[in-house]
């Protein structure tokens, strides 16, 4: 073999080395236990709840940046409120440069929802507290979002709701949309959000009611959320 050739082999193996490299240092990085943990309590200290990331954080930079987070998990003292298999992000990373969130795709694999008295009582004090102050970012933006496999339990002493399977795939959402959304004003939060979408649940079950195979358009604008055709609007009682 020439040595021309020999150069050029060896040129092509290095370009397609360098990414490689690339993604197995940022995953190294990711997952050092140092990081991890710091991630993990910047995310805690923000929602003043207990936050996991128990399996692996996966880089990939081609076709585009792809961030994925395994074993996700969001509790109280009292126990899990939250947790996913799989959280998949597409961020772009130009538009933060003006403190806009943009994410092209983002997937939730087997979420699940827990909640009882105590667990909506810890949210909504976190809603209500005079932390103040607009949220840091001008805006995000969800080009689309896919949710497969997700399952919400509700219970308290007198009942217990399950939806064992829920899916959901839809186009843009758009939080905050240039809008200052403060984090303790609930109203302006709800008004903010816009999202179009699909869900199918499997079934949905509350002592003896029992529903199953639901399918609905989900529209949510304006405070006014639609799974077609039922219509529920978020009352804001603090109407002049």
């Amino acid at each position: 073999m020439k040595t021309s050739s020999k150069i050029a082999i060896a040129a092509l193996l290095i370009i397609v080395a360098i990414p490689l490299i690339v993604v197995l240092a940022a995953e190294i990085i990711l997952n050092s236990t140092a990081l991890k943990s710091e991630i993990e309590n910047i995310v805690a200290e923000t929602l003043e709840m207990d936050f996991k990331i128990e399996g692996r954080i996966g880089i990939r930079f081609f076709p585009m940046l792809n961030l994925a987070a395994n074993k996700v998990t969001v509790g109280i003292k009292s126990g899990q409120i939250a947790s996913a298999d799989r959280v998949v992000i597409d961020p772009r990373l130009r538009p933060l440069l003006n403190l806009d969130v943009e994410i092209e795709k983002a997937h939730l694999q087997r979420p699940r929802l827990t909640f009882n008295p105590h667990a909506i009582e810890k949210i909504m004090a976190l809603i209500d507290a005079e932390s103040g102050g607009p949220l840091p970012v001008e805006s995000l933006k969800i080009e689309s979002f896919s949710i497969s496999g997700a399952g919400f339990t509700y219970t308290d002493d007198h009942s217990r709701v399950d939806v064992n399977e829920m899916n959901l795939r839809g186009g843009r959402i758009d939080i905050i949309a240039n809008r200052e959304v403060i984090i303790n004003d609930i109203f302006g939060f709800f008004k903010a959000v816009e999202f179009t979408g699909d869900m199918a649940i499997r079934r949905i079950a509350f002592r003896n009611f029992d529903l199953e195979n639901l399918n609905a358009k989900l529209i949510g604008k304006n405070g006014i959320f639609t799974a077609d055709p039922v219509q529920l609007q978020f009352l804001d009682q603090r109407q002049n």
